[in-house]
């Protein structure tokens, strides 16, 4: 990329693999929109945390986001770039930051502190991007990896709640 604009998109419309022209509110824009905003949210949860387990699996999904990125603006004749390997890993992750922590019986507050009110709101974003995905016709791998980084998340924020000598709080119905 030689500059940081073109004005190619500036009539509403963006090029996706192979050059194929769409306008900026087709499915798959708004997956991959959804994708960057997952991933600066997660930028944001990882600055906010010093737990190295936490910081590397952020990372990886951060990583495999790019990816799930250019799966998604591929279309169906693009190589599917997520694969089996990487729901596992998140899987792996999962496991390792759930050890010890105490089994759930209700909902609990998107609340604690910065860090994990971070790891709350990037669920939430997470979420989102695993529905425009859906909608976008991404692949079963895709979908998959999208679920588990939201429960990741999850898991991650309950995590650093009681790292930090914090509560989990459940709603009042």
């Amino acid at each position: 990329m030689a500059r940081a604009f073109t004005g190619k998109g500036d009539d509403g419309a963006t090029h996706l693999w192979r050059g194929v022209r769409v306008p900026k509110t087709d499915a798959r824009i708004c997956a991959v929109g959804d994708l960057d905003e997952a991933n600066a949210a997660l930028g944001l949860a990882a600055s906010l945390t010093d737990n190295d387990a936490v910081r590397n699996a952020i990372s990886y999904m951060q990583n495999a986001l790019f990816s799930a990125g250019a799966e998604l603006s591929g279309g169906p004749q693009a190589p599917q770039r997520i694969t089996k390997e990487h729901v596992a890993a998140i899987e792996h992750h999962i496991a390792d930051l759930d050890n010890g922590l105490a089994e759930l019986h209700s909902f609990i507050l998107p609340t604690g502190n910065p860090a994990t009110t971070s790891l709350h709101l990037a669920r939430a974003v997470m979420r989102r991007a695993e529905r425009s995905a859906k909608s976008a016709g991404a692949g079963t791998n895709l979908l998959s990896f999208l679920n588990r980084s939201s429960s990741l998340l999850f898991v991650a924020a309950r995590r650093l709640l009681k790292e930090n000598g914090l509560e989990e709080q459940n709603p009042n119905y």
